[in-house]
């Protein structure tokens, strides 16, 4: 079972999650602009954001996240945004 704790405003530390591969993530196409959204970079932390829209093609996610008190656009794919810290630890951004 996961857990989530928030550590600040906008970051969440989140325990019991395992990301899983980029081939078996779902793309998230009902997605609409200032919707709040979570990306993860590490599989333990979700950062806050606001989906900004998508670029150039619905694969590719524009994502403005508002980290740490500073203000970051992160293009990212879609199926790597979470609705909920959870799922974006679980859908874990891949370099």
């Amino acid at each position: 079972m996961a857990t989530v704790k928030q550590i600040s405003k906008n970051v969440y530390r989140v325990s019991g999650v395992t990301p899983i591969h980029h081939k078996n993530r779902k793309f998230k196409d009902k997605l609409e602009i200032g919707q709040e959204v979570f990306i993860s970079f590490c599989g333990k932390k979700a950062y806050r954001g606001f989906f900004k829209g998508y670029h150039q093609n619905k694969k590719d996610a524009l994502l403005m996240a508002h980290i740490l008190r500073n203000q970051y656009s992160n293009l990212v794919y879609a199926d790597e945004i979470g609705l909920t810290p959870e799922e974006a630890c679980i859908n874990m951004v891949t370099f």
